[in-house]
Formats: structure tokens, sequence, C-alpha cells
């Protein structure tokens, strides 16, 4: 008789399944964006099939670590980094992206010491039409656009020291993965001998593999 979120743990575990064997067969990691469903049991029921998670807030780091252990793995990527929660959140994740330089200068060094340390990219695509949902929209401020990137690398002032890793996330709802081919390949083509650096990179989401009609696009990226 009062509101309520209604779930199928049945068909939560069949696309578990079938997105880990994409996973398997591409030989790279699967994480679940806390932020899509915050539902604790929810969390529970994915949690075997996964990497890991990707979290957004301290409140999300807490809730993966509590679902999970200590066996897996806590991402965060988050444009509001608060200086009182720096310390608890390396304790609680594995990997931080930071979002600025900016942000990479003022939390790098507090981060790289007990978190693997990573930047956001903003490749400068926009694939959704709706700007509102739209990481690549115009003055969007997700992520480290790639153009100062590139500046930074070429300046050589040891901006980047303490970066093992790059994310990049473009696309909301699509069933194109072309379109993160794409994505990668404009990676490849600026950032080459940075990528040749990094020991993981990751590659977002905002795809609907259930309704994919070609891997093989994602296979390439990977």
């Amino acid at each position: 008789e009062s509101p309520a979120f209604v779930y199928s743990t049945e068909d939560l575990m069949d696309d578990a399944l079938l997105i880990r064997g994409i996973a398997d067969d591409a030989g790279c990691s699967l994480l679940y964006s806390v932020k899509a469903c915050e539902v604790g049991a929810v969390l529970e029921v994915l949690d075997p099939y996964l990497s890991g998670f990707a979290t957004s807030s301290l409140f999300e780091a807490r809730l993966a670590r509590r679902v999970q252990g200590s066996d897996g793995e806590v991402h965060l990527f988050t444009p509001g980094l608060r200086a009182e929660e720096v310390d608890e959140l390396v304790g609680l994740c594995d990997y931080i992206s930071m979002n600025s330089l900016g942000q990479l200068a003022r939390y790098g060094r507090q981060v790289s010491g007990q978190a693997r340390c990573g930047l956001r990219v903003n490749p400068g695509l926009s694939y959704v039409e709706d700007d509102r949902y739209d990481p690549g929209r115009r003055h969007s401020k997700l992520g480290v656009s790639i153009d100062k990137l590139v500046a930074a690398e070429r300046a050589g002032s040891g901006t980047l020291r303490g970066v093992d890793g790059l994310h990049v996330h473009v696309n909301c709802d699509s069933d194109d993965l072309g379109e993160l081919l794409e994505t990668v390949r404009r990676m490849d083509a600026c950032l080459g001998p940075m990528l040749s650096r990094m020991d993981w990179v990751n590659l977002g989401g905002g795809y609907l593999f259930g309704d994919v009609e070609n891997i093989d696009p994602f296979y390439k990226a990977v």
C-alpha cells in the first residue's frame, strides 16, 4: 500500500552473467556503477559477478566496501571531492580518479600514497542528444579536456606525476559500441605516448549491452 522498489533477482543475475562473459572474453574487469541503484540487497546479488564497484561519493564508497568486504575493488570518481573526506576515501577505495588538473594538484600526492591515482579525460566527443546526460557537452566540467592534457604532457612539468591510469566516460544509454571504439581511437591518436605508460584505463559505461547487436567494437576498444 506504500511506494516500493521492486526488482527481479533472476533478471539481475542473468544480465550480470551476460556482461561478465563479455568482460571475460575481452580480458577486462567488470565494475558496477552504484549510482544506478544504491539498494544494498541489489549490490549483494551482483557482487559475485563483479570485479568491483564504481562509486561517486563517500556514502557509495562506504556501501560498496560494506557489501564486498576486503575482496573486491572500490573505484571512485567525483567532480566534488571534499578535502575533509579524502583520508577516509583513500582507506576505502583502491582506485580514485581525479576530475581536473587542479584536483590532481590538491589531492594527488595524498591519494597516490595509498590508492591507485587516475585522471578523467574528456575526449571532446558528444554522442548524447540530451545535454543533461551528455558528459561531452559544450563547456562540460567532467574530466580534463584532451587538449589540456596534451599541453600538460608536452610541458613536461611533472603535473601528471603519480597518475598511473586514465578514466573516460562519454555516453548514456547507448546501444552502439562503435562510439566507444571511436573514443578509444581518439585517445590513442592524441595520447598514445601517455597511454603506453599507464597501468590501467577505465572505459566508463553508458552502454546497454543487452540491446547491442554487435559486440566486436567493444573487443577492439579494449
